[in-house]
């Protein structure tokens, strides 16, 4: 998914006549994907926002994969 995905998808979502199959025929994606990112009234979830803001790790915790010998 990506940020523009995402981004179309929230909006999509936020208005009652949007057809949740037709939307994600339109953006290739699966309902389990449309609804992992977007809610259905059209705000974002956890991964939803992990993509609009680039993967950025919010939890206060670095992302360091390196030995802390």
């Amino acid at each position: 998914m990506t940020p523009a995905k995402v981004r179309l998808a929230m909006a999509a979502m936020g208005q009652k006549e949007t057809k949740v199959t037709d939307l994600c025929s339109e953006l290739a994606i699966t309902r389990q994907t449309l609804y992992r990112h977007v809610a259905p009234d059209g705000t974002l979830r956890k991964d939803g926002l992990k993509v609009v803001e680039g993967g950025k790790i919010r939890s206060g915790k670095k992302n360091d994969c390196r030995d802390a010998a």
